[in-house]
């Protein structure tokens, strides 16, 4: 079958009940890359260990870590939502980012791992569905 894409997108939510997306974190597998080679038991586990500590750094530069540091309920609170399938990054606007975090080739496939963020913050909002 084929392999989604898992996604977290962290969102801004203010006291108007408005929402401004601000990151889309996304880990993906594809299965057309592969190394056989690869040992699982010391390569990928050191490469894994590795790609996370860089994902606790990452998470502490972007814009939406920074803004939850200074959330209240009176003025905004921090967001999230997960979905399978392809990330979502034209809500960011125009002038969004995406950088790869990392990739690790397995004997199975490469997992890979990005985020897309918003660089400006002048951004017009859109109200919440109340059915959410």
């Amino acid at each position: 079958p084929p392999h989604h894409p898992f996604c977290v997108e962290i969102s801004l939510s203010t006291c108007e009940r408005e929402i401004i997306p601000l990151e889309t974190w996304c880990i993906s597998f594809d299965d057309s890359i592969a190394d056989s080679t690869q040992r699982v038991r010391f390569t990928i586990y050191n490469r894994m260990s590795t790609v996370l500590r860089s994902l606790l750094v990452c998470t502490r530069a972007t814009p939406a870590y920074q803004l939850s540091r200074r959330q209240s309920p009176e003025k905004y609170i921090i967001c999230y939502k997960m979905y399978s399938g392809e990330p979502i990054v034209s809500h960011l606007g125009e002038h969004y980012a995406k950088k790869t975090i990392g990739s690790i080739v397995t004997p199975i496939g490469r997992f890979v791992l990005n985020v897309a963020y918003r660089t400006k913050l002048t951004i017009t909002s859109t109200p919440i569905d109340s059915g959410t």
